[in-house]
């Protein structure tokens, strides 16, 4: 069985998205476990949380309050979320010195690349220092809960703590997530731990051909959700659940 939900204010869902904490969606996460182990169809021993994205955060905090039977985290694991946005700031510096053409020139005049980490610092220091759950930020609202609930948690904090099998799975093209800090997974987690590298997927875990810039990733991923979910991706997904939870005498009797 496979369940998802929308989080707080999205689609369907009840909440205010914009006010909703990190905490919140971990309390979210935790309840829909809850409720997946009360169902008679399933066995709550094996219940998988499988998450993406900031979904890694959120997967990894829940796997450390809930009994799970195994963690799968894509594209975001090992990390914490001021590393991966100051990560991407740097990126976005590099690529508006190295952009092309009429945008590149124009950026390179008017310094953008210069201001980048000074902007993002001015943005961070009047998040952090607020109380508030939503502020106005050059007269745009911003969920300041959230992200200081995720500057605050340090993720391989709980990571040391999980004991479930997990899988981590980052794309070699992604630049929102950083793959290189994957091998530190087995050095935090105590029980069975597993990462790969997926050559030619982004972010969204698709298969693509170049590597985004921070220019172009928005447009990209909108692109990409047309794609469908990279073949690599979808091979160790299947051959970590076979290996984990599926019992010898059911893959006989799958291949007879």
């Amino acid at each position: 069985m496979n369940n998802c939900y929308d989080k707080r204010g999205v689609a369907a869902s009840e909440g205010d998205f914009l006010s909703t904490g990190l905490w919140d969606l971990v309390d979210d996460a935790q309840t829909a476990v809850q409720f997946l182990k009360g169902l008679p169809e399933v066995d709550p021993e094996k219940v998988i949380v499988l998450g993406h994205s900031e979904g890694c955060t959120i997967g990894t905090a829940v796997a450390v309050r809930e009994e799970l039977g195994g963690l799968v985290l894509l594209s975001g694991a090992v990390e914490r979320l001021s590393e991966a946005t100051k990560r991407q700031r740097d990126i976005a510096k590099e690529d508006i010195i190295h952009a092309k053409g009429f945008q590149g020139q124009l950026l390179r005049l008017l310094g953008v690349q210069n201001k980048v980490e000074k902007q993002a610092q001015k943005y961070i220091d009047k998040v952090m220092n607020s109380a508030k759950d939503v502020i106005k930020v050059s007269l745009i609202k911003t969920n300041a809960k959230w992200m200081r609930e995720h500057f605050s948690y340090d993720v391989r904090e709980d990571l040391a703590k999980v004991i479930c099998p997990v899988l981590a799975i980052t794309g070699e093209r992604d630049i929102q997530a950083n793959h290189e800090v994957l091998k530190d997974l087995p050095l935090f987690v105590k029980g069975d731990a597993e990462f790969h590298v997926v050559e030619n997927m982004g972010h969204s875990c698709k298969y693509i051909s170049h590597t985004s810039t921070m220019l172009t990733v928005k447009k990209d991923i909108i692109a990409e959700s047309k794609l469908p979910i990279h073949p690599e991706l979808e091979k160790l997904l299947e051959n970590w659940l076979q290996g984990h939870f599926v019992s010898n005498s059911q893959k006989e009797s799958v291949i007879s």
